[in-house]
């Protein structure tokens, strides 16, 4: 923690400064980290906001897509948190540019055992979106099946694309 404002604090996080609610922060519980009794912790919890919730649950680096399974992930299914590292970005590309980068994170999806993916299209004239999603339609080797993101991760901006498990070997 950098600054108290109030309501709010500042943070560094990667060297850039980031201000959040003390509701979007957990923190350790009073009794410490280790010693958490069942009663306190769902007092700890309540007090926090469901982003703050679902971060802590997490357990995976930064740099792979997170895997939560909780009672906040939909429908009894891990829901998986869009991050930059399970995101194409195809904002200003062509179709053709954006299937490319799309197969390259695929095949980059499917070495590091990552489940979903996201692909950034944007809004716009909603060109690139429906040609994207008519793609990943008829795209058998590496689609499961995709929607538009949650509207958490983005909505309609993203479409959310569920990739095949794959033999590697």
């Amino acid at each position: 923690i950098v600054d108290e404002l109030g309501k709010k604090v500042q943070v560094t996080v990667g060297g850039f400064p980031v201000r959040l609610s003390l509701k979007e922060i957990a923190f350790p519980p009073e009794n410490g980290a280790g010693s958490t009794t069942k009663q306190s912790a769902q007092a700890y919890n309540q007090n926090m906001s469901k982003m703050a919730r679902r971060a802590m649950e997490l357990d995976s680096d930064a740099d792979a897509p997170a895997e939560v399974n909780s009672s906040l992930a939909e429908s009894n299914r891990g829901t998986t948190m869009k991050t930059n590292a399970n995101t194409v970005n195809c904002i200003g590309c062509t179709f053709e540019e954006s299937k490319r980068k799309c197969l390259d994170m695929f095949s980059r999806a499917t070495v590091n055992n990552w489940s979903v993916i996201f692909i950034l299209h944007g809004h716009g004239t909603g060109v690139l979106k429906q040609k994207i999603r008519a793609w990943l339609g008829s795209e058998r080797q590496f689609v499961k099946k995709f929607r538009a993101a949650d509207q958490a991760d983005g909505g309609e901006a993203l479409t959310r694309v569920e990739l095949k498990k794959q033999n590697l070997f």
